[in-house]
Formats: C-alpha cells, sequence, structure tokens
C-alpha cells in the first residue's frame, strides 16, 4: 500500500483526482465571480431577479435592434428587417441630449406586415418603463427566461458555499498535485528515477500540443455556441455540445497535468533545457556554426600573412562601399556607421598594438642578453602567436648554446688548471735539476751550453703554463680582482722605466705622452701592470728596429684611453679579430720568442676591470687602444 501511488494505477487515480478538483475550483471560481458582478450578496432575491429580467431584455433587444434605425425627428423606430418574432425598442427624444437617448419600451412580438402600419398600430406585448416592470413573461417566447431564472435562483441559494468548495478544492488541489509531482519518474518510494515514455517527450513538445488543445477547445466552443440553448424546445442538440466542450476541456487540463508530470521528472534529472527540441536545435546550430567559423579560421590562419592582410582590408573596403550605396542621400546615417566601424575597428588595432609592443619587447630584450625573456601569450592569436612561439624557440637555442659554451669553457679551464697542476711539478724538478748541471764544473763544455738550452726552455714552458692558467681564469672569470682608485699616469711612468733597457736594446724610442694633471681610474694595480707588460713584450719582440713607440694617455668622458702605437717589423696579414685570439701571433714564421697569449690575456683582464682593449691595423701601424673607466 505504501508504494500504491507509486504505481501506474495510483499515478492514474491521482490525475484524474486533480483534473476533477481544477474542474471543480475552475466551476466554483466562475459561479462566485458571476455571483460577485451580478450583486447577489448585497441584494435580496427579488431584487435579484428584476435584475436579472432587465439585463435579459435589454440583451435579447440589443442582438435584434441592430437592424432597427429610428426616423429623422420622431420617436418610432424605422424596421429594416420583418422578422415575425422581434424584439424592437422605442426611444423618446431628449431634449438635453439633443438625441433620441431615453427608451420608453420594448416588445418581442411584432406582427407581419407592420410596415404599412404607423406607430399607433405597433402592439406591445409588454415593456420596460422606467425600472417598471410590464408582462415580462411575454417575451420569453422560447422558455429561456424562466429556466435562466431557476438557474439564478439556485445560484442565490449556494452563493456562499461556491467559495467553500473552491477553497476547499484548492486545497485538495494542491496535496493532490505535490503528492503526483513527487511520485513521477519513481516506481517505488525512495527508488531510482525512471525516464519513461512521458520523459522521453521533450516539455516544449508537449507545451506545443497544449497549445494546440486550447485553440481546438476555442473552436468548439464558438462553433458549438448557437446552439447552446435552454428551454423546453431544446433536445439532445443541446446536451451534444455541452459533453463535448466539457470532455474536451477535461482531456486538456489532464493533457496539463501530464506536461507538468514530464517537467517534473526532467527537473530531478536536471535536463529540463537539454531535452527541450529548441535547445536541441540550438545546440545544433551552435555546434554548425562553430565548425563553420573553425574551418574559415584554418583556413584564414592557413594563409600567408600578405594575402591576409589584403583580404581583410578589402573585405572592410567592400562593407564600406555597401553602406554608402545604402545610404547615399543620408549623410547622418553614413555617420553614423562610419563611426560604429571605427568603434568596432579601435579594439583590432589597440590588440594587433598590444601584441606588436609585447614581440618588440621580448626581441629587445633578447638583443640586451635576456635570454630567459618570454613573451606573454594570452589573448595571443595568428601570426602573432607563431612569432612569439619564434621568438621562444630562438631564446631556448640560444640558452642551449650558452650553456654548452659555458660548460665547454668550464671544462677547458679544469682541463688546463688540472694538467698545469700536473706538469708544475716534474717542471719544477727540471728546471731545478737544469740549473744544477749548468752549475757543475765537466771539462765538456757542452754540457754547460745544453744545461742553458735545457733551463731556457724549462723556463719558457714554465711561462707558457702559467699563462695559459691565467687566461684561462681570466676568460671565464675566476680570476680575483680588486677595482681602487689608482692614477693612470704612474702605469706609463712605470713601463717606460722598467722597459727603458729592453727597448734601447731593441733600438726603440720610446716617447710618452700624458696630461699634467691625475688621470684617476677604477682598476687593479697588479692586473693592470699585467697588461702593459704583455703589451710592452709584444712591442720589444715585433716592433721595427730604429722606429718610435708612442705610448700616451688622455682622458675622453668617463674613460681614460690609454694608446701603444708601434710600427711593426714584418707586413700584418691578419685581422685585429684573429689577432686577439688564443695562440696566434703577428709573425708567423715565429722566429721570435711568444705563445700568442699576451694580447688574449690583456683583453681578458681589461674587461674584468670593466674596461675595453681594441686593436687598430694600418699597414704596418700597430695601435692598442685601452679603455679604462675613470674614477
Amino acid at each position: 500500500m505504501k508504494n500504491f501511488l507509486y504505481s501506474v494505477a495510483g499515478k492514474t487515480i491521482l490525475i484524474i483526482f486533480c483534473t476533477l478538483l481544477l474542474v471543480a475550483s475552475l466551476l466554483s471560481l466562475v459561479g462566485g465571480l458571476a455571483c460577485v458582478s451580478a450583486d447577489i450578496y448585497t441584494k435580496d432575491e427579488e431584487d435579484v431577479e428584476e435584475q436579472f429580467q432587465q439585463d435579459w431584455v435589454k440583451g435579447i433587444a440589443h442582438i435584434y435592434l441592430q437592424d432597427v434605425r429610428l426616423r429623422a425627428g420622431r420617436a418610432t423606430p424605422e424596421i429594416m428587417k420583418t422578422n415575425s418574432d422581434a424584439i424592437i425598442a422605442v426611444f423618446a427624444w431628449n431634449e438635453e441630449t439633443n438625441d433620441y437617448s431615453d427608451l420608453c419600451a420594448m416588445t418581442a412580438d411584432y406582427r407581419e406586415n407592420s410596415e404599412s402600419k404607423n406607430a399607433n398600430t405597433v402592439w406591445l406585448d409588454g415593456y420596460l418603463s422606467k425600472g417598471t416592470r410590464f408582462q415580462i413573461e411575454a417575451y420569453d417566447k422560447t422558455g429561456s427566461l424562466r429556466t435562466s431564472l431557476k438557474y439564478q435562483a439556485l445560484a442565490f441559494r449556494y452563493r456562499y458555499a461556491l467559495w467553500w468548495i473552491f477553497g476547499i478544492s484548492v486545497l485538495l488541489l494542491i496535496a493532490a498535485f505535490v503528492t503526483l509531482m513527487t511520485v513521477s519518474g519513481r516506481k517505488t518510494c525512495g527508488g531510482e528515477l525512471v525516464c519513461g515514455l512521458s520523459g522521453k517527450i521533450p516539455v516544449d513538445g508537449l507545451v506545443a500540443i497544449g497549445i494546440w488543445m486550447l485553440f481546438l477547445l476555442d473552436e468548439i466552443t464558438n462553433h458549438s455556441g448557437p446552439f447552446i440553448t435552454l428551454g423546453p424546445d431544446s433536445s439532445g442538440e443541446v446536451l451534444f455540445p455541452v459533453v463535448v466542450v466539457g470532455l474536451v476541456g477535461c482531456g486538456v487540463i489532464a493533457f496539463s497535468i501530464l506536461t507538468c508530470m514530464n517537467i517534473a521528472i526532467h527537473l530531478k534529472l536536471r535536463n529540463l533545457i537539454k531535452t527541450t527540441i529548441i535547445y536541441q536545435v540550438l545546440h545544433l546550430c551552435v555546434v554548425i556554426l562553430k565548425k563553420m567559423g573553425h574551418a574559415l579560421g584554418t583556413f584564414f590562419l592557413a594563409m600567408p600573412l600578405v594575402p591576409k592582410t589584403v583580404g581583410v582590408f578589402a573585405g572592410i573596403s567592400l562593407l564600406e562601399i555597401i553602406g554608402l550605396n545604402m545610404f547615399f542621400y543620408q549623410m547622418e546615417q553614413v555617420m553614423v556607421l562610419w563611426f560604429l566601424e571605427k568603434c568596432l575597428l579601435l579594439p583590432l588595432v589597440v590588440y594587433v598594438a598590444v601584441m606588436l609592443k609585447r614581440l618588440h619587447t621580448t626581441a629587445n630584450a633578447m638583443a640586451e642578453g635576456e635570454l630567459m625573456e618570454r613573451t606573454d601569450t594570452t589573448h595571443m592569436k595568428g601570426v602573432f602567436k607563431e612569432h612569439a612561439d619564434y621568438l621562444g624557440s630562438i631564446a631556448n637555442g640560444m640558452n642551449i648554446a650558452v650553456q654548452e659554451q659555458v660548460k665547454s669553457e668550464r671544462m677547458k679551464t679544469e682541463l688546463i688548471t688540472n694538467v698545469s697542476h700536473d706538469l708544475k711539478t716534474p717542471l719544477t724538478s727540471i728546471v731545478n735539476y737544469a740549473d744544477l748541471i749548468g752549475k757543475e764544473k765537466s771539462e765538456n763544455k757542452k754540457i754547460e751550453e745544453y744545461s742553458e738550452i735545457l733551463l731556457k726552455q724549462a723556463k719558457k714552458l714554465k711561462r707558457l703554463i702559467e699563462d695559459l692558467v691565467e687566461v684561462s681564469k681570466a676568460t671565464t672569470g675566476n680570476l680575483e680582482v680588486n677595482l681602487a682608485p689608482c692614477n693612470a699616469a704612474v702605469f706609463l711612468e712605470q713601463a717606460g722605466g722598467e722597459y727603458q733597457e729592453k727597448l734601447s736594446k731593441a733600438n726603440l724610442e720610446l716617447i710618452v705622452n700624458k696630461p699634467e694633471m691625475e688621470v684617476p681610474v677604477m682598476a687593479d694595480g697588479r692586473r693592470m701592470w699585467r697588461i702593459f707588460d704583455n703589451l710592452m713584450n709584444n712591442i720589444c719582440k715585433y716592433a721595427k728596429e730604429g722606429t718610435r713607440v708612442y705610448l700616451s694617455l688622455e682622458k675622453v668622458g668617463d674613460q681614460a684611453v690609454i694608446c701603444f702605437k708601434n710600427t711593426s717589423r714584418a707586413q700584418l696579414n691578419i685581422s685585429a679579430q684573429e689577432l686577439m685570439e688564443r695562440f696566434v701571433r703577428g709573425e708567423q714564421s715565429r722566429t721570435t720568442e711568444g705563445n700568442g697569449l699576451g694580447l688574449s690575456i690583456a683583453k681578458n683582464l681589461a674587461e674584468l676591470q670593466n674596461g675595453k682593449l681594441d686593436i687598430e691595423i694600418d699597414g704596418d701601424l700597430f695601435k692598442v687602444k685601452l679603455l679604462i673607466p675613470c674614477r
């Protein structure tokens, strides 16, 4: 019994019960409102009956008086259509309103051949005058008035009971309807939701059928209206239309309840909107439009940039031409369209500008060495996204190359450091033992000569190893540098004093040009002297005998510029960039001392002190320019 209402029989009973309660509620409500409009609650029964009779006569008269018009200047009607059972109204002339507005009498019996009679021969079987009733029964030829009076008396008797019926019916209807909605979609109490045949029908389809049924009911009511008459002469022709209208109305109500059940099932399943026909059609249209848009977008993006730009420009121009043709003589509309077009194009132009700004920022950062910079690709589409990806790929490639280079340099440094460390110990022994051999007294003069050569070459090798370690550390930035205020002129004086003897042996004349004022610089004195030492050694080795060597100092802006100039002994058939590389010597014959690391070491030491070293070659003129920041 607990699950009876969840069964088909229980739901059917609830549907019928709801239908009957709804019919009872509507009928009682209509009856109650009719009683209110007829003033049944404020008048006694006789007044109600008299008012009803007057309204009945006026209603019948209104139908037939459509064929009656008054003659000008007379208070009698002119018959437009002969009718043996016509109702005629007689109006009196009203001096205040200046028209025929006072109703004098009505009749329901007009004799044949009345067109030949004057107003005095019109027979009145009953009439109303100033609210007084006279022979009212004479109007009721078919008995409809008597029947209507019976219903009026019945309504007066049960005028209060109608509202009780309405209230009780509504309460029971609410309870039954809530119960029916609760059991909808379930076969047992607390059971799973089951979408039956009714649940598979779209809600908007049921609503459309319900609207069609309402129109059908309206048509049946309109066509049945003329046959619904009450009286002693009415027979089966009266009952049939009433039954048809009632059955169709109950069917509409029952169908509406079934539609509510369908809505309840879909609400429980949370698919009310998605199961409607309208949603399915709109969803299909959206899917089709998306696919078309995706296809067009793919085709548009696949186009080269130049044809794509030309196509967009041509499309905008075509729209402008169409707008001008449509509103050629209406400049206000043309200006409005022009303004709207610019408002629509403005976001596109701003979008392009923002995307280009992002790409420019990334490219500028990469140009300055910030390889970790990436383009913000938020809302970036098409060729802009591709360009951003290209920049990212370039940055990644450069990062990998830099990392590989750093790794290679680190491995070289480690290799040089390890090899140098391993070579220093036996090399020190070779130098020491070569020195000892040279000091030993021997009758063989060759031994002393060989020991000198061995000692010389061992010291050269030791110097090469030290230079390799130093250039490796300078290149990787592992060399310790302590910047401090220095006077650049002191380095020139020191170089002139230290290398005066070597320059004289090489038959070179040193000319030093320096300002009288101090030129303070931020540099490491030990590293600066190593730069001067390397450059002056190169001059002593490679400068042409009998020439002058120029060493100058000047302050240019916030930098001290130190220049070394000499004339090369041999012809320089090499570029300045190649000469700065390691193990490269200007003298290709290698008849002089040197290992080709002096300039490379000097360049790296200058960069470690935030300076710069440049080489200029003009024929045999060799010029080195050292730039150091001033304090």
